[in-house]
């Protein structure tokens, strides 16, 4: 880390006599005060949500592990090159489609592109691996948070179904129905005649989407194929609704003998799930990545 730092320090000390550089820097200043009216939609989205703020945050403790397991130094260039005008342009195209079309997911790419822009204004060109997988994890997370609100009901009825089957599989008696309430209708699933809601933070969304965005993290810098990407997609997915039915079952099971701190019982459960799902699904990944360089550099020798 000190290493870092002063490779930092040095980089900033050579370029800030060049007037390339204050042009450079005012041009993404400018930029992403545009922008600003879209980055105050996601940060505030982001902190009124808890899952986005911890899906966030496995973003950001997944590319900082990621980054740092590598023996290099990372370089910084603090200049404005093809890489970064180009990914300022495609913000710009991405822009006037949004504004053309109406499409405002389309702001959210642009958004993507300018901190695309602003990683190849900071680190040096031959980072553009790190910066592609981060880039694109970040453009998932921003379309993840997009969608979070249409795939509320949606996710929380497959939990729903999928964990009274899962009940009914091992004898218990169950029952699935709505309540219609004064603002909006309950999901609520008997066990046994002891009544749980199936919530908004009970339908997986979060254990999914931060599954999802460390697969794509560590797929595309490893520099996966689009097929292989799809295919750990697909299983980070499943593992993630996956893990969410283990914990709604051990919720439920657990509940009847802890109900006086079933509070407390219900965040150790969610958090033991959460993280160790991450971990487990981090840990194979990266080691499967590893075998796969390993074989490609024995090939190459």
């Amino acid at each position: 880390m000190s290493t870092t730092l002063q490779t930092l320090k040095q980089a900033l000390l050579q370029r800030r006599g060049e007037i390339d550089f204050w042009l450079s820097l005012c041009i993404l200043i400018l930029t992403s005060a545009a922008m600003s009216p879209i980055i105050h939609w996601v940060l505030a989205g982001t902190f009124q949500q808890e899952r986005l703020l911890h899906a966030l945050a496995v973003l950001g403790l997944t590319g900082f592990a990621l980054l740092y397991k590598r023996a290099e130094v990372p370089r910084f260039s603090f200049e404005l090159g093809r890489p970064a005008i180009k990914a300022l342009c495609a913000a710009y195209v991405l822009v006037a489609l949004a504004l053309f079309t109406n499409w405002s997911v389309l702001l959210l790419g642009a958004l993507s592109c300018v901190i695309a822009a602003l990683l190849y204004f900071i680190l040096n060109p031959t980072s553009h691996r790190s910066i592609l997988a981060l880039c694109t994890a970040f453009g998932g997370f921003l379309i993840f948070s997009f969608m979070m609100e249409p795939l509320d009901w949606p996710l929380r009825a497959l939990a729903g179904h999928f964990s009274q089957s899962l009940f009914d599989l091992f004898g218990r008696e169950t029952q699935l129905g709505l309540l219609a309430g004064s603002s909006e209708p309950r999901l609520l699933l008997m066990v046994k005649e002891q009544i749980f809601e199936v919530a908004p933070e009970c339908n997986g969304f979060g254990i999914m989407v931060s599954s999802l965005l460390v697969t794509l993290l560590v797929t595309v810098y490893d520099r996966r194929n689009f097929a292989h990407i799809g295919f750990y997609l697909f299983a980070a997915l499943l593992l993630g609704f996956f893990a969410n039915l283990v914990r709604i079952g051990i919720i439920v099971t657990l509940a009847p003998h802890m109900m006086p701190h079933y509070d407390l019982m219900h965040e150790i459960v969610g958090g033991f799930t959460y993280w160790g799902t991450l971990i487990l699904l981090w840990l194979a990944l990266t080691r499967k990545g590893q075998v796969t360089r390993q074989n490609q550099a024995k090939s190459n020798s």
